[in-house]
Order: C-alpha cells, then sequence, then structure tokens
C-alpha cells in the first residue's frame, strides 16, 4: 500500500482484516440488511445468496397462532417465534458455520420491515 501520512501503519493492517473479514457472500448480505427493509424481499435475497432456513421447531408439537401460524402457512418454517405483546418475531438462518437471526416488526407477513439482525447462532434444543 502506499504511504499515506494521515494512516499510522497499524491502520493499514486494521483495513486488510476489515476487507478479509467481509468475504463477497458476506458484504452482499450486509448490503441487503438494513433497519426499515422489507423482510419478505430480504428473505429472498438471504436465499439466493445461499443462506438456509434453520427450523428450530421441527420437532415441536406445539400449536402455532397468530403471526407464527400465517408464517408457517407461507412456508416461512425460520421462524423462531413472535413475541404476543410487541410485533417482534425472530428468524434463524445458517450458510456454512455462519448463523443469521432477523428481528422484523410488523404483523401482517407482507408489510413485516427489518428491525436489526445478529451474527448469533440459534441454540436447538
Amino acid at each position: 500500500m502506499p504511504h499515506k501520512p494521515w494512516l499510522k501503519p497499524h491502520h493499514h493492517l486494521l483495513a486488510l482484516l476489515c476487507a478479509a473479514a467481509l468475504s463477497p457472500a458476506t458484504a452482499a448480505t450486509a448490503a441487503k440488511l438494513h433497519a426499515g427493509a422489507p423482510f419478505l424481499p430480504t428473505r429472498q435475497h438471504l436465499l439466493a445468496q445461499g443462506w438456509q432456513p434453520l427450523e428450530v421447531h421441527r420437532h415441536d408439537d406445539d400449536e402455532f397462532m397468530g403471526t407464527e401460524k400465517a408464517l408457517r402457512q407461507q412456508a416461512i418454517a425460520e421462524v423462531e417465534s413472535c413475541a404476543m405483546d410487541r410485533a417482534i418475531c425472530i428468524f434463524n438462518y445458517r450458510k456454512g458455520r455462519q448463523c443469521l437471526r432477523l428481528f422484523t416488526e410488523g404483523e401482517q407477513v407482507s408489510k413485516m420491515k427489518i428491525h436489526r439482525w445478529a451474527r448469533e447462532c440459534v441454540q436447538l434444543h
């Protein structure tokens, strides 16, 4: 790298580490994840980028109600839960060793928006 007097030598290393941490797939995913983005198109983008829905209730005998039931009727099985007191739902995805949890706002599936996300894995029972 050319020397830039305003950058200290360790800043070059930091820039390289940051660039390496964002693989092309991760960078493409990060570009689509932003608060307020519509859930369904974001979900389609994640699936197109190779993220796999992670069904955490695969072996549960629970009866789904409300928003969770509506999501499962639309074959969105990666829903972990939806709060009863707030219109927040949690969804889980996996890509290789990477995990992604999406938190959405909204009670109607077609109007759900991304609230936040985390690069963490859900604990399966």
